[in-house]
């Protein structure tokens, strides 16, 4: 029965230190250089240039652009929308007007 015990302890301290090598090995592959020649370092600075506004390059720049253009484009489509409700729907003498639908050529 020893000599049981004792092979599987060799095999799970085996089985143990190749996992601890597949995971030291990946995380040297994540932190060294990739196949461009860039470190970890390399591609993490890109991705944080991206996060902070910076003058219009960044990411957050342009998607607080889109905001402000969206929120223009909102009121402008209101003031449409609340020209053409009044124009269409104005009573005349208890009646709705009638506006005829001109294509356009």
């Amino acid at each position: 029965m020893e000599n049981a015990e004792l092979v599987s302890a060799f095999t799970v301290l085996l089985l143990f230190a190749v996992s601890l090598r597949r995971a030291i090995a990946s995380v040297i592959a994540a932190v060294g250089k990739d196949e461009e020649g860039k470190t970890l370092s390399d591609r993490m600075s890109r991705v944080e240039y991206q996060l902070w506004e910076n003058g219009g390059d960044s990411l957050k720049d342009r998607v607080n652009e889109l905001d402000v253009r969206t929120r223009s484009m909102d009121v402008k489509l209101d003031l449409i929308q609340e020209i053409v409700v009044n124009t269409l729907y104005t009573p005349t003498a208890g009646k709705q007007k009638k506006i005829k639908a001109v294509r356009n050529r």
